[in-house]
């Protein structure tokens, strides 16, 4: 068995290029602050092994790089065949997609997020050096995909009477009777706080596209951002969200706030993530056009 090091060596790559190519491939995941081998690497070949300075992976002598690729590859699904299935373009799937915070559009093509990457994306480089992403087949099925796509229901005098049990609220429904929207602002949003109202006009008098309470649907749970501006809002900017934490000391929120915490983090989010705190409004336009540029990539004049 060869560890991640030796292997690079033996396929005339630097290291640190394997590790990146491995984890785009989802052989293996940075977990506090180590790399350890996923189900799918250890389905590939891979081990984890223990040594004095703790347990690192190690692979097959005769592992083949490219040949898993390729196989990896065969066995994904593409945006073209997602839009086959959801009788659509394959565009029009990589933009819904862009909406969801799965993949950005960059110059070099379709790119995958840490939260794409969470929810099964695969991302390659094809010959001509423009990057793409595929998918596992089980992405069809992912409620926050198709919630874009699917039919609309009949009316409901067309229904027969249904006596099963009424499904709880939603997290938006619960949200909605605990803090009714109430102002407006100067896009049309209505939001639940002078600091929210505040936040958007901001948004919209820099000309920044965004949505106001974004469902972000995750393997590891579903959340509500405050705000969400997707990629390319300017040339070359990443996708960011943005929550405002403004009740400190309410026992329930904060318990929420850690709970949504935990979601970005699992998700891969965190870095993708701008806090705002109620000191940040005494001057808006400075603090949040800083977090802007550090995190999303995007200048505020």
């Amino acid at each position: 068995m060869l560890s991640t090091t030796r292997l690079a060596r033996s396929l005339a790559m630097e290291p640190s290029e394997l590790f990146r190519r491995l984890d785009e491939m989802g052989l293996i995941e940075r977990q506090e602050k180590k790399w350890i081998l996923s189900e799918a690497g250890r389905k590939a070949g891979g081990n984890m092994q223990q040594a004095e300075k703790g347990e690192f992976i190690v692979w097959p002598e005769d592992f083949n790089l490219s040949r898993y690729e390729k196989k990896l590859h065969k066995a994904l699904i593409s945006a073209t065949d997602m839009g086959e299935h959801f009788h659509t373009s394959g565009q029009k799937i990589n933009k819904t997609l862009s909406s969801l915070g799965w993949v950005e559009q960059q110059r070099q093509g379709w790119c995958l997020t840490n939260l794409g990457k969470s929810q099964g994306g695969f991302e390659f480089e094809a010959s001509t050096g423009k990057k793409y992403v595929k998918w596992s087949p089980t992405i069809l099925h992912d409620k926050g995909l198709t919630d874009w796509f699917e039919t609309p229901q009949e009316s409901i005098a067309e229904l027969p009477i249904d006596d099963t049990p009424k499904p709880q609220p939603s997290n938006r429904e619960k949200l909605n009777a605990r803090y009714p929207p109430k102002y407006s602002t100067q896009d049309g949003h209505v939001v639940r706080s002078l600091s929210e109202k505040n936040i958007d006009d901001y948004l919209f008098r820099e000309n920044i596209v965004h949505a106001y309470e974004r469902p972000v649907n995750t393997k590891h749970g579903d959340l509500i951002s405050d705000f969400y501006i997707p990629a390319g809002a300017r040339q070359g900017s990443h996708a960011v969200y943005i929550e405002f934490w403004g009740m400190k000391g309410d026992e329930a929120y904060e318990r929420r706030k850690r709970e949504k915490l935990a979601i970005y983090e699992k998700a891969g989010l965190l870095d993708k993530l701008i806090q705002l705190e109620p000191e940040h409004l005494s001057d808006l336009e400075s603090h949040l056009g800083r977090f802007l540029l550090k995190v999303a990539d995007l200048s505020v004049a």
